[in-house]
This record gives C-alpha cells, sequence and structure tokens, in this order.
C-alpha cells in the first residue's frame, strides 16, 4: 500500500510540473520575452524596408514591458550576426475582440508600425498588411540581466556569435555581447556596468548566453 502511495504521488508531480514554470498567455499577459516562430512580407524599420522571403533562416527576438518594445531580428547564416531588423521604441494595444485579436502600434526614433494583432494560445501575430510576424512566448519576464567586468572584443570563437563579450566580476558568468544602440568598441579594455535583455535561442554550439546591451556605465 505504501508503495502504491508513493507511485502515486509521484506520478501526481510529474504531471503537475513545477508551477514557477508556467508561462502565462500573451492573450492575458502581454509582458515578456518572445522567440519568432514565422516571419514573412515586406517590414518597415529603422533602417529602411526589409522582405522576409525566407524563413528558415530568420531568426528573432521580441521583449515587451509594459509600454516599452524592442525587437530584434538576424538571418542565422550571417556569420557576424549583424542585425537585419532592429526596433527600440513603445506600444500601444487597443484589444477588440476579447483578448484574441486588436490592433496595435509601435513608434520608434526613426519609424511608424501599426496594424493587427491576433493571440493563439503563446503566440503573438503582428500583421502590418503588407507582412506578418508570428511570435511564441518563451517567459513571462524581458530578460534583463546586468553585469559588471571589462568588455573584450570577440575574435574566432567556437560558437561564432557576438562582437564582444565581459565576464561578471561577482558571479564569473560570462557572455557574448552584441549592441544595436551602442559602439561597444568604445569601451574594450575598460571595466564597466552593462545592462541587456538575453536573445532568444542562446546559447548553442557550447558558447555563453548573447545579450543585447542596452546600456553601459
Amino acid at each position: 500500500m505504501k508503495k502504491i502511495f508513493l507511485i502515486l504521488l509521484i506520478i501526481f508531480t510529474l504531471s503537475c510540473g513545477n508551477p514557477s514554470t508556467l508561462i502565462t498567455p500573451p492573450g492575458e499577459n502581454l509582458v515578456g520575452t518572445y522567440e519568432l516562430f514565422d516571419i514573412s512580407g515586406g517590414w518597415l524599420y529603422g533602417a529602411g524596408f526589409r522582405t522576409f522571403d525566407d524563413t528558415s533562416i530568420v531568426h528573432g527576438t521580441l521583449w515587451l514591458g509594459g509600454n516599452s518594445f524592442n525587437r530584434i531580428i538576424f538571418y542565422s547564416n550571417d556569420p557576424l550576426n549583424v542585425p537585419s531588423s532592429t526596433d527600440i521604441g513603445t506600444y500601444n494595444i487597443a484589444f477588440t475582440n476579447g483578448t484574441t485579436e486588436g490592433n496595435y502600434s509601435v513608434l520608434t526614433s526613426s519609424m511608424f508600425e501599426s496594424g493587427t494583432f491576433k493571440t493563439s494560445g503563446m503566440n503573438l501575430t503582428f500583421d502590418t498588411g503588407s507582412g506578418q510576424a508570428t511570435w511564441t512566448k518563451i517567459s513571462d519576464s524581458t530578460g534583463e540581466v546586468s553585469a559588471r567586468g571589462i568588455i573584450t572584443k570577440l575574435g574566432v570563437t567556437t560558437f561564432m556569435y557576438g562582437t564582444h563579450a565581459i565576464r561578471d566580476d561577482s558571479t564569473q558568468i560570462y557572455y557574448a555581447l552584441m549592441s544595436d544602440t551602442i559602439n561597444l568598441d568604445n569601451y574594450i579594455d575598460q571595466e564597466v556596468s552593462i545592462k541587456g535583455n538575453l536573445l532568444a535561442g542562446y546559447p548553442v554550439d557550447g558558447g555563453p548566453d548573447f545579450v543585447n546591451v542596452t546600456s553601459v556605465e
């Protein structure tokens, strides 16, 4: 009887999982980190108009705060990991059908984007009329990290992503870095404090976490 009870307890525990790992669907809470699932058509962003026609080689991360918007998209076959599209600004959402669809707009320093959106499960789909992108929510956190240490320039590595790196003085955690807003070359060999957002889909090939740096002090 005792063995049966233990077996049932194990099954119940496994079926329930860890509540702390549960992610709130975007229809209930938009705030969080999203990984690009699919993208097609043409998109206007800070550097111009880009058509994404081969989604198999595109990856990206979207962070939504209370009203803050941070989106970065890469071509996977770019050896330098130079962003194809980067947008940092604010967004507005207006639901028109419960919590499953509505209208949205994004404003950055160099562009304005608007269209409709839909939520389905963990997916959030934006449609501008000329392009459509579906993002899958992977965390209720915006993935913000901070570290203090010396910034170094990355050369040839086994993991092949990032332009710079930093090892946090207190935790000894090593991060690969990039930034679409800050010239990290200005801080090489200097001890600084950085803040940024973790990029979805990393680490890979035995490499470190990959951070998009948003501030350096």
